[in-house]
């Protein structure tokens, strides 16, 4: 029977998943990339956001095709990512580190895990206007340390974890 434990588990939460997408397909998130935990997050639209948020936003428009031949996300996913820096804050994706207002949140590498060559979007100054920038510490996400600045305008909500693992 124990070695059918993780089978009855992931039939379990596939289950309740499928069952609660029904009644909350837009505010209940899966998440399965390896910059977040793995798990279930709630998203709730708010009229603000700040730095430290875990956000949700549509793939950019610019990476998107890469990102989905790359498989980092389905076609239709969203990023989910922390707030790491606001309009007049400094943010700085060019060169060797990743840095956003005052802190220094990891390497800019030039291939992924696969090899593949990522993309380089240069920015170092203060964001302006709609600006913010989204990130994760360390330096295994895809975010805007190699797409950019992004729009406060196309934040879809702010995450909270569920059920992570």
């Amino acid at each position: 029977m124990k070695r059918f434990m993780p089978l009855i588990f992931g039939l379990t939460v596939t289950l309740v998943a499928a069952i609660c997408g029904q009644f909350l397909s837009d505010k209940l998130i899966f998440n399965y990339t390896d910059s977040l935990p793995h798990g279930f997050y709630f998203v709730t639209k708010t009229e603000s956001y700040k730095r430290g948020d875990l956000i949700v936003f549509d793939i950019p428009v610019h990476v998107k095709q890469m990102v989905i031949e790359r498989q980092y996300l389905v076609e239709d996913g969203q990023f989910m990512k922390l707030l790491v820096a606001q309009s007049g804050e400094f943010f700085c994706n060019s060169g060797p580190r990743f840095v956003a207002g005052s802190r220094d949140l990891g390497n800019i590498k030039v291939a992924d895990r696969a090899g593949r060559m990522l993309p380089k979007n240069h920015y170092c100054g203060v964001l302006k206007g709609e600006q913010i920038g989204v990130g994760i510490e360390g330096d295994v996400s895809f975010d805007s340390r190699y797409f950019g600045p992004i729009l406060a305008s196309g934040i879809k909500g702010k995450a909270r974890p569920i059920f992570t693992f």
